[in-house]
Parts: C-alpha cells; sequence; structure tokens
C-alpha cells in the first residue's frame, strides 16, 4: 500500500543522509 511505499522510501532515504551526517560530524 502508499504507507509501506512511503516506510520503505523514508528507510531508504533515513539511511543514506544519516551515514553522511554521521561521516560528516565525525570528519569535522
Amino acid at each position: 500500500m502508499a504507507g509501506e511505499t512511503i516506510l520503505g522510501s523514508v528507510s531508504q532515504l533515513w539511511r543514506y543522509p544519516a551515514s553522511s551526517l554521521a561521516g560528516e560530524r565525525l570528519d569535522a
């Protein structure tokens, strides 16, 4: 359903940006 699609998108968007931000913060 639409909910599952949204959750899937959020999961993907959450993982990559979170990792990028964490990496940037650690580097900073």
